[in-house]
């Protein structure tokens, strides 16, 4: 979180299971894009039902474990869905190269 404040990022952090966050977050116009990145696909559903709940009318991205919830994502109109498995590989290959290199 730190490089996204660094890089000149509002960042809000709260419990994603408190619909008071949301509303605020809502109500107060500042978020513009919000990403749901919990370990749970439960989780992220119960955020997305919250933000709209909220009337979020901003962009959202989740992150997903498997095919089957990018596909609910993708259905229930989330702008941007990543598999957190994509990529992976390559970025702990980058990693292992890069400590080798050290």
């Amino acid at each position: 979180m730190g490089s996204l404040r660094r890089d000149g990022f509002t960042v809000l952090e709260g419990d994603a299971t408190d619909h008071e966050f949301w509303h605020r977050l809502v109500v107060g116009g500042t978020a513009h894009t919000v990403v749901l990145d919990m370990a749970l696909h439960d989780s992220n559903t119960f955020a997305l039902e919250q933000l709209r709940i909220a009337g979020f009318p901003g962009t959202i991205a989740a992150v997903v474990q498997r095919p089957d919830q990018a596909d609910h994502f993708a259905r229930v109109g989330v702008h941007a869905v990543i598999n957190i498995y994509s990529g992976s590989g390559a970025a702990v290959a980058d990693a292992a190269i890069e400590s080798h290199d050290r």
